[in-house]
């Protein structure tokens, strides 16, 4: 066991962090809070976020919008450094995240991951896992993008405040060295926007208990093909994973799939896709014909695999 030894940490925090629908103490658990745009007020701290083994920095003076040089881990083994952060408001990806990780050791093995992305509190794309044996060094981007998003929903990607990631890192035998919820400011620090949807005539709410709210927002058509979407709203304490079994349209047997994760205090939109396939399974032809979608919604608490819901579900297409 290596010898415990004292590093200065350095990082950013705050004391909340506004939350769809909620807002909620960050507490013990509060996340590295990284300001790259613009000036910030914040007062550096030595608070020991990882552990003994674990170096978390960040000059406040530093962090401007040419230069950004943040580690999410340093230690004598490994570091995990995020060089830069490009926002691309004319691009499909919002924002993208250049870093660069290293094993220093000669024979262990670490793997770094990211994971619950959520750019201003919407669930997101943008993941990473990466493999490192001893001596390795690997630079990449990391890119970060929503599925597509409903109508109802006034978003425009400049506009965007905030990314927020969990950052783990695992040794060979898959024990944790460090699981740090990061959130990167784009504009003022402690701006987390939380959008609004306009309710929209198709809306119907189909589970509302336990802090989950699962809303079915309406069918879309692109091309012939269909885009059920759904918003899954999280106000509890849990994360929340929600999916779909025994999927029909029009009362008949598809192969439809659906499943989406919210946080505490965030909120996802997913769909089902209706393609080609699964229209000829049930005999149709043309999207205008389904009049009909049901299904068995399951709702379990993501950490623990609780069930929390299991109720069958029938919409009528409008």
């Amino acid at each position: 066991m290596k010898k415990l030894f004292a590093l200065a940490l350095v990082v950013l925090m705050v004391c909340s962090l506004a939350a769809c629908a909620s807002g909620s103490s960050a507490g013990s658990n509060a996340p590295g809070n990284i300001n790259l745009f613009g000036t910030t007020a914040a007062e550096n701290s030595n608070t020991n976020i990882g552990g003994n083994n674990t170096v978390v920095s960040g000059d406040s003076a530093s962090l401007t919008k040419d230069s950004k040089n943040v580690y999410l881990l340093n230690t004598d083994d490994y570091s995990f450094l995020v060089e830069n952060v490009k926002v691309d408001p004319d691009s499909y990806y919002i924002a993208t995240m250049e870093v660069k990780a290293e094993n220093k050791t000669e024979d262990k093995g670490v793997t770094f991951s990211i994971e619950d992305t959520t750019i201003d509190n919407i669930m997101a794309y943008g993941s990473y896992y990466k493999n490192l044996k001893g001596g390795d060094i690997s630079s990449e981007d990391i890119e970060f993008s929503f599925p597509s998003l409903p109508d109802g929903l006034d978003y425009k990607a400049e506009d965007a405040c905030s990314i927020s990631f969990t950052f783990v890192a695992l040794d060979d035998d898959y024990n944790q060295i460090l699981k740090l919820p990061v959130t990167i400011y784009l504009k003022n620090e402690g701006l987390t926007k939380a959008y609004e949807r306009k309710t929209l005539p198709t809306d119907k709410i189909i589970y509302n208990e336990n802090g989950i709210k699962l809303t079915y927002i309406g069918l879309v058509d692109s091309y012939g093909l269909g885009e059920a979407f759904f918003c899954l709203e999280n106000t509890g304490s849990f994360e929340a994973y929600a999916s779909f079994t025994d999927t029909k349209i029009n009362g008949k047997d598809a192969d439809l799939y659906f499943s989406s994760t919210a946080d505490p205090g965030t909120t996802a939109f997913s769909y089902i896709f209706i393609g080609d396939s699964a229209l000829e399974e049930v005999g149709l032809k043309e999207l205008s014909g389904v009049k009909e979608l049901s299904f068995t919604l399951e709702i379990t608490d993501y950490d623990s695999y609780e069930e929390i819901a299991n109720e069958k579900i029938t919409i009528e297409i409008k």
